[in-house]
């Protein structure tokens, strides 16, 4: 999952060896849940105030420096229009999600945190919070903060793409699969969720409907390196080599991300000297 407007995914340390095959690379679920900066001004759900003026400006200025991945700036201007409307809770959630991509997990979660005092009520602070016991490690504790932000927005699909990598990571694959075709079911279009169900029907050896998910990440996306190499895994595990050096090629062709054509180069190489 690729950086892209609709869900900003993180894509880092994905793949492990494969122990079933030396010549794949595993394509394993996302390391980071979806984080998704909260929209301008008053259009920001969940918020207990508005916000205008000079404090709307900075709070814009942080929106379009977080999305260009300037975290330093982003923060710079949160912090400016935090201290000219300190009760905007979208600016300490977008504030919280910049640390958050800084690792700066204790920035994060003070205001993650504040913001929940703002609004008990607000899905994005416990959706914060969650991201955050997920990046830790803490699959448990970010399964029932996910939880408690589905119940405030049962209908946000991201949500519950979230709480199925947890589940993934716990092994839960039926549940993490569950969680993956709700979202689906609420965004017909959500790529990422169609990649990560196929990872997890692959991790439970189903590889018919890891390829039809695969499939389907493609169909909608054309461009999405990550699903190209997730299905090149495949197919090298299922032994049709020739396609799998065909979809490898294609991640070198698209991807701009080292790790994925380093994975892709790795795999490639290997296939061809056999």
């Amino acid at each position: 999952m690729p950086r892209r407007t609709q869900s900003l995914l993180l894509i880092s340390s994905l793949f492990l060896l494969a122990a079933c095959d030396a010549t794949a690379l595993q394509p394993v679920q996302r390391s980071s849940p979806v984080s998704t900066p909260l929209p301008t001004a008053t259009e920001a759900f969940g918020s207990t105030t508005t916000i205008s003026g000079e404090a709307l400006d900075h709070y814009s200025k942080g929106l379009d420096y977080y999305r260009e991945g300037d975290y330093d700036h982003a923060i710079g201007e949160y912090n400016l229009a935090i201290q000219l409307n300190p009760y905007y809770l979208p600016s300490y959630i977008n504030r919280g999600l910049a640390y958050r991509e800084k690792g700066d997990y204790v920035k994060a979660k003070e205001d993650f945190e504040h913001a929940g005092e703002l609004d008990p009520k607000n899905a994005s602070a416990h959706n914060g919070r969650g991201n955050l016991s997920h990046d830790k490690g803490d699959y448990s504790k970010a399964i029932a903060q996910y939880s408690r932000a589905i119940a405030l927005e049962p209908d946000d699909a991201s949500l519950y793409g979230n709480r199925a990598a947890s589940y993934a990571a716990l092994g839960d694959y039926d549940k993490a699969i569950q969680d993956y075709t709700k979202s689906i079911e609420l965004r017909p279009d959500y790529t990422d969720s169609y990649a990560m169900r196929g990872i997890t029907y692959a991790e439970k050896g189903d590889y018919t409907h890891a390829f039809a998910d695969y499939n389907m990440a493609i169909q909608l996306t054309p461009d999405y390196a990550y699903a190209y190499l997730s299905r090149a895994y495949l197919y090298a595990v299922t032994g049709d080599d020739a396609k799998a050096v065909d979809d490898y090629r294609k991640v070198l062709e698209l991807a701009t991300d080292p790790s994925l054509r380093s994975q892709a180069e790795q795999a490639l190489q290997k296939l061809e000297q056999k």
